[in-house]
């Protein structure tokens, strides 16, 4: 057996960057800088069409590139699983505090219904259980922020236990202001 192979830590110890597409680069960043303050770095070059990283922390980032939806195609706007190869992705809030803030924030703009999801203790990984708030993105993509469970700013009364998707899940959430899509 090769030293590799006794291996216990993984290989891969973190995310360096998520891609998506918008057809308004401005309006996306703008969106993740007011509520998540986010820093947007636009990249400037050959390419024959906008793109740059949105910075998170650890040296990972949202890539996102502008596309015309011509070119794309349509957001689907469809429960969990439907929308593709990559469902949504989760970005990490530091603590209950900061997930609450941008929670607020998300709601204040219409793109979260503020519901925080409660995921059951996850073994070596969120012993005490993981929060989860939904979001909508002014392109109709879904992600979401979420945090290790420490009780500090969210009391049980505020939580929703996670149910998982079935068949039978209704459409998307409707958002605030919004309406269903």
């Amino acid at each position: 057996m090769s030293p590799d192979q006794n291996r216990t830590q993984p290989l891969v110890d973190g995310m360096n960057h998520i891609a998506v597409v918008t057809a308004d680069l401005d309006r996306f960043t703008a969106f993740w800088a007011d509520t998540c303050g986010l820093s947007f770095h636009e990249e400037i070059g050959d390419a024959p069409f906008r793109h740059g990283m949105l910075e998170l922390a650890y040296g990972a980032a949202i890539h996102v590139f502008e596309a015309p939806s011509e070119l794309t195609g349509p957001v689907a706007l469809v429960p969990m699983f439907r929308r593709g190869r990559i469902d949504h992705f989760g970005l990490n809030a530091p603590d209950e505090h900061a997930l609450r803030t941008v929670r607020d924030r998300l709601v204040a703009r219409g793109a979260s219904d503020g519901t925080v999801t409660f995921f059951e203790a996850i073994p070596g990984l969120a012993d005490g259980g993981l929060l989860s708030v939904h979001i909508e993105d002014p392109d109709g993509g879904h992600s979401e922020i979420c945090c290790l469970r420490t009780g500090a700013a969210f009391g049980d009364d505020e939580l929703t236990a996670f149910v998982p998707p079935t068949s039978a899940t209704p459409p998307a959430r409707e958002l605030a202001g919004q309406g269903s899509r």
